[in-house]
């Protein structure tokens, strides 16, 4: 008989926990941007979702939150509110405002992908030599 495969590492909830919460600074700052989109324009809508961001991952990074809590973040910045925003976001700029679609469809990109990207690039573990 064949012998059953060793174990893998096992994962705690608080572990869990931590990687969920590093992905809400980039959601929020997506959100923030895109309400910025609409409230003052394209240019200052990106600015804030990129410098969001950064802020976001400084300050959410020194919580240590509740379940609860980072639950609740992860509802209010999740997907469907976080699209669903940035299509407001872009139809008000390129209709409403009348930017034309290359403002809008930048301003959308940049929040959709470029600000995601940061907050994964900033939420990533660091290899560190030993002693450090």
């Amino acid at each position: 008989m064949a012998t059953p495969p060793a174990a893998g590492p096992v994962v705690t909830d608080s572990q869990v926990q931590a990687a969920l919460w590093s992905t809400v600074p980039a959601a929020l700052a997506t959100e923030a941007g895109a309400l910025i989109v609409i409230g003052l324009g394209a240019l200052p809508g990106v600015v804030v979702g990129i410098v969001g961001v950064v802020v976001l991952h400084i300050a959410l990074g020194q919580l240590a939150p509740a379940s609860r809590t980072i639950r609740v973040a992860l509802i209010v910045g999740g997907p469907p509110l976080r699209y669903g925003l940035l299509l407001i976001a872009i139809w008000y700029e390129w209709v409403v405002r009348g930017s034309g679609p290359l403002p809008a469809l930048a301003a959308g990109l940049l929040l959709a992908v470029v600000v995601p990207m940061i907050g994964s690039v900033l939420a990533a573990p660091r290899d560190r030599p030993a002693g450090r």
